[in-house]
């Protein structure tokens, strides 16, 4: 059976999206959420949120971003970040055995909603081609997988709030069961 390590780490969070920057907050007790009072507003009991903080969208191409939804742009831009930190280097590496999972609930909720209210005023070809792609649950996966031009399996596992944990959980499996070298 292959041994399944962790080789290479990528982040975008609330606490910061360097692993420096959310290694020092988590030491330093750190959290990354902040009070919105116009959220009640909108009936929600609720006012904070956590904020990304320090994402540097230019790690993802513009070109690569017209079909993303944020979430997508978040993980796209950690996912080159960790290919980084494991010193991957993709041209010499059968793409092919390379899946992409990541953990999302809302893949490109704000896009679903903007959809909904197009196609409500009967302004769905404002919507845009690209906006079914955006919305998709799977859209960071899928996206990551196109823009690095990976061929492996690309999915995301979607279960609330272990969504994340649930797909390292399936890339183990996927190099344990060897359909997969790299996740």
């Amino acid at each position: 059976m292959p041994r399944v390590v962790v080789t290479g780490l990528g982040l975008v969070s609330s606490i910061g999206s360097t692993l420096d920057d959310a290694t020092a907050a988590l030491r330093e007790d750190g959290s990354g959420l902040v009070e919105l009072p116009e959220m009640a507003e909108f009936g929600l009991a609720g006012r904070v949120y956590a904020p990304v903080q320090g994402w540097d969208p230019a790690k993802v191409s513009r070109r690569a971003r017209l079909t993303m939804s944020t979430a997508a742009m978040y993980a796209a831009a950690a996912a080159c970040d960790a290919i980084e930190d494991a010193a991957l280097d993709l041209d010499r590496t059968d793409r092919g055995r390379v899946s992409t999972l990541i953990g999302t609930t809302f893949g490109g909720i704000n896009e679903a909603s903007k959809m909904h209210r197009l196609v409500t005023a009967r302004k769905k070809s404002r919507a845009g081609i690209t906006g079914a792609v955006k919305a998709m649950n799977a859209t960071a996966s899928d996206n990551v997988a196109a823009m690095l031009g990976l061929q492996g399996r690309a999915y995301s596992a979607s279960s609330n709030a272990v969504s994340g944990a649930d797909n390292i959980g399936q890339a183990y499996e996927l190099i344990r069961h060897r359909l997969s070298d790299v996740v």
